[in-house]
């Protein structure tokens, strides 16, 4: 090539490059692969698609912005509704937001009907979900709430950080830099901003503390979130406490176990374990896989309740290499129900793409669990570890990495897609459970004597027994012994709303509260340790940010 040429090409790909700095050497390999396997053209064409994808929606910047930038972007646009909530038009220019209008809209639903307008030119969903029972009154209501809602910064942080982030990984994806041997699960570039995000959350935690509202104590802020599910830990115990219980209530009645594995069909799948991209991928992200799960769950559920076949158990929810989502489901069954219920799973893990080569032997996984060779929880344990913590897990075969990074980029991955990682199938309120695991001391006499042996199941850590003084394994949520009290706080949030806190139980039919939460705590920040999250940030004229009820 001429010399001339060269020159040119390479500042063609600089400028693009240079776009986007922290995703800039994901870019230069993939423009470098693909000029080694089919040529320069090839290559400028791939970069010159690869950025139009990496264009922000509704701004003149790029997606692979870093997060002080989102938050100039997202300040300026909560500035742009507040102006059109004061009846003012506004416009872009040079990227920045600009009022430059007076004419007053005739109604509120000018007014609302713009706001809207401006939401969906991002790519945003309106933040109103309006059910049949909602009157005009309620809609309204609700609608109003939504303007203040969009009109804060922190609103637009939190939804303009997850879109544009999930616009980025969707094409590292493509590019072959989400899978194992590169980068498994999430890509580096999204994992080292996750990383960092972390960090600076837990400078914050370290950053403030809780104040009682009577008594004036005082506990570190960190301490009360080192002792809660949100610890990996405390919530990898909790999860193994419920699991193993569960196998104790189905030896007790006799029931099967079955270990389940539901996995999405191969369009969803966008890289092979060789490092060969799967021909049949038709870009779907693993948020849409996951969908694609859970519809496919409701169908199985649905058929199953139809039918009469009642179960109870765990599902964990992990990704492939590559971060397409697939399911394990740990799940206790009659046995006259058994054949049934896998009949009807197959069926429906099949039924789209069906007939795809590898279908039924890839789909859907049936074994059923045998206790001469292990406990049920033995099933499922590795898989609770190994999104977690990591716990007892040294390498994660699936990613190639260690266990403790897998389990890292696991927990970025459900981070990024919004992804539940675990759930409870069926059986007793684990809210009530952990509400009645504060309530440390006995209850006092005048309160249901009932109510005293589930809180002592509780407080020993017997789920087994809390399922059965509950109404047992497969009683509803409404037949239930005890259920969770919520109150509305006095006064509304930011976005004048009502809220509901809980401050106990209530046992049914017996018309009485159980207090588990005495204690209302108001979160300030710590001035001593506030230059621990962000120095030279002035924490003392700060407010209480916060109120909790324990």
């Amino acid at each position: 090539m001429h010399p001339v040429a060269v020159c040119e090409n390479e500042r063609f790909r600089d400028k693009i490059v240079g776009k986007h700095r922290g995703f800039s050497s994901i870019l230069r390999g993939a423009y470098e692969y693909t000029k080694r396997q089919r040529g320069i053209r090839a290559a400028n064409v791939q970069l010159r698609e690869i950025d139009e994808q990496l264009q922000a929606e509704g701004l003149p910047f790029p997606a692979t912005m870093d997060l002080d930038e989102v938050r100039m972007m997202a300040d300026g646009c909560a500035q742009s509704c507040t102006g059109i909530k004061n009846a003012k038009f506004v416009s872009q220019s040079e990227g920045r937001i600009a009022v430059i209008g007076s004419q007053r809209p005739a109604s509120f639903e000018d007014t609302l009907t713009e706001i809207i307008t401006y939401i969906e030119s991002f790519g945003l969903s309106w933040p109103v979900k309006i059910t049949r029972n909602d009157t005009a009154e309620t809609i309204q209501k609700k609608n109003e709430s939504a303007i203040a809602r969009v009109c804060c910064a922190k609103w637009w942080r939190r939804k303009l950080k997850t879109r544009y982030s999930r616009q980025v990984e969707s094409v590292a994806i493509q590019l072959g830099c989400v899978r194992q041997g590169k980068s498994p699960y999430v890509s580096d570039w999204y994992f080292e901003r996750w990383k960092g995000q972390q960090r600076k959350n837990r400078a914050l935690i370290e950053s403030m503390e809780m104040e009682e509202a009577t008594t004036g104590e005082m506990v570190p802020m960190e301490a009360a979130v080192d002792a809660s599910p949100s610890n990996p830990e405390i919530r990898r115990d909790e999860l193994m406490v419920r699991i193993r219980g569960f196998e104790e209530i189905a030896d007790a009645m006799e029931l099967r176990g079955l270990f389940l594995t539901l996995t999405c069909p191969s369009k969803y799948h966008a890289w092979k374990k060789s490092g060969q991209p799967n021909p049949k991928y038709q870009g779907y992200t693993p948020k849409q896989a996951s969908d694609y799960l859970c519809q496919v769950w409701a169908r199985i559920r649905a058929d199953w309740n139809r039918k009469g076949i009642r179960c109870f158990g765990f599902r964990v929810c992990e990704p492939h290499h590559d971060g397409t989502p697939h399911w394990h489901l740990m799940l206790f069954f009659c046995r006259n129900d058994l054949e049934s219920a896998k009949r009807i799973f197959s069926d429906y893990a099949l039924h789209e793409d069906g007939f795809e080569l590898g279908a039924k032997e890839y789909r859907s996984e049936i074994v059923e669990i045998d206790p001469a060779k292990g406990t049920a929880a033995g099933y499922i344990a590795k898989y609770i570890s190994k999104n977690i913590d990591a716990h007892g897990v040294d390498a994660d075969f699936e990613g190639g990495v260690t266990g403790e990074e897998g389990a890292a980029r696991v927990r970025a991955w459900a981070s990024l897609w919004g992804i539940r990682q675990f759930q409870q199938i069926g059986c007793a309120s684990v809210t009530v459970w952990r509400e009645l695991r504060r309530r440390r001391e006995p209850l006092e006499e005048w309160e249901p004597e009932e109510a005293e042996a589930i809180r002592e199941a509780a407080d020993d850590g017997d789920w087994a027994k809390f399922v059965e003084l509950m109404g047992g394994a497969f009683s509803g949520r409404d037949d239930q012994k005890l259920r969770a009290l919520y109150i509305e706080k006095p006064e509304p949030n930011t976005y004048q709303e009502e809220v509901k806190r809980i401050i106990g139980l209530v046992m049914r039919g017996a018309g009485r509260m159980i207090r588990t939460r005495f204690k209302v705590w108001i979160v300030h920040h710590n001035v001593g340790a506030g230059a621990n999250y962000e120095a030279g940030e002035k924490r003392a004229a700060a407010p209480p940010v916060l109120d909790l009820c324990q």
